[in-house]
């Protein structure tokens, strides 16, 4: 009687190739060998070979010149396996904050418009917040933008150096999203700025409708093909809703990446994404009253001093303003060596700065000694200095 189905197994026919699994034909196999006992040309054999199936190093003389090509690699399979073996391929995320962890401002609802978490602006909102609950797994933070009418818009500009080699390229973007109230369809566009890290005009690649939101979070992904040479001015990303009544729409996640599919997020350590953002944005918070603010600096006349903050990383660039917490009397100037200190009669102002540090001014109405060092510390939680080179 004729054999109509054969499995079998072939051990080790290869130094580097052990208990691998053939496969099943449908009629007799037949091998050829070399004196090595290395197979060198099989008929009647359909091979089925997991990769959990071969064992040892295949070498690359057991392969023919460019024989794997990408064409026969599916979209994504290595970036996935590896993303689930915790084998992180790092920093391809053209996001910043892209899960709202990192909030320097400190502001957590009642944001209309400008920034929010950090690198995130608002548009068009008639409310805000951040969220620390009941979200996707592995996320522990996102914010929800909420409208009465037109649409609520949550916008991260991509600076033009990290866009330096996205020109003819596809980027795909993904993201959750959940609606929290009356939030029907859901909306990302994707713009470049027409001159370089210049936003105040931006020329639309598209804005796609990316369908119904749910009271479930659901990722959402698209992707932009042959991008234009103008992303080489930077990028402006737009997620955005349409609603009835009051409605308001969850966010986090949010990924932009080259390629032509979605990647699991990419969870950086909280340090690095802090530095990222501190790249556009410094807060020098006062955590207790009496919380130094300031590196040592000097007086330069009985009213007036000059303190300096080094900056955790070189900034995008030179900041031109001081933000602080518009009281006079959370500062006060503490004179090195001396048993006083005087409290500031005017809000700190921006004396120099550079990308890398600044020089703050502190005045007070008298009591200082020319040349006598010092610094500044807070006499309230609410003293803070605050630098911005923001997009």
């Amino acid at each position: 009687m004729p054999l109509t189905k054969v499995s079998f197994s072939v051990i080790q026919v290869a130094n580097n190739v052990t208990s691998t699994t053939v496969g099943n034909t449908t009629s007799i196999p037949s091998f050829t060998f070399d004196q090595n006992g290395v197979i060198t040309s099989a008929s009647n054999v359909t091979p089925s070979i997991a990769n959990t199936q071969i064992t040892g190093v295949i070498t690359a003389a057991q392969y023919a010149a460019n024989s794997i090509s990408n064409t026969k690699i599916q979209t994504g399979a290595i970036e996935n396996y590896l993303n689930s073996q915790s084998m992180n391929l790092g920093m391809r995320n053209r996001i910043i904050n892209g899960n709202m962890a990192i909030n320097q401002r400190g502001v957590t609802s009642g944001i209309t418009s400008g920034y929010f978490v950090d690198r995130w602006t608002l548009s068009g909102c008639s409310t805000s917040a951040t969220l620390t609950s009941s979200l996707p797994t592995g996320f522990n933070s996102g914010i929800s933008i909420s409208a009465t009418s037109g649409n609520p818009i949550a916008i991260q500009k991509v600076e033009a150096k990290n866009c330096s080699d996205l020109s003819g390229r596809n980027v795909t973007l993904s993201f959750y999203a959940k609606n929290l109230s009356n939030a029907t369809i859901l909306y990302a566009s994707l713009a470049y700025a027409t001159a370089s890290d210049n936003f105040g005009s931006t020329t639309t690649i598209s804005e796609q409708n990316l369908g119904t939101l749910t009271s479930d979070w659901v990722r959402y992904t698209y992707t932009w093909t042959n991008l234009a040479s103008g992303v080489l001015n930077g990028l402006s990303l737009n997620l955005l809703c349409a609603g009835t009544g009051t409605f308001s729409m969850g966010i986090t996640g949010v990924q932009l990446e080259v390629g032509n599919a979605p990647t699991p997020f990419e969870f950086r350590q909280f340090n690095t994404e802090l530095a990222l953002c501190q790249r556009y944005y410094y807060k020098m918070p006062a955590l207790i009253s009496g919380d130094y603010l300031t590196e040592t600096g000097f007086a330069i006349a009985s009213t007036l001093a000059f303190m300096i903050n080094t900056f955790p990383v070189t900034m995008r660039t030179a900041p031109t303003a001081l933000e602080q917490s518009g009281t006079a009397g959370d500062y006060q100037v503490v004179r090195c060596g001396a048993a006083t200190s005087t409290t500031c009669s005017a809000v700190p102002t921006i004396a120099n700065v550079t990308r890398d540090r600044a020089q703050t001014q502190f005045q007070v109405s008298s009591g200082l000694s020319n040349g006598t060092a010092g610094q500044v510390n807070s006499l309230s939680t609410a003293a803070f200095l605050a630098w911005s080179a923001e997009l």
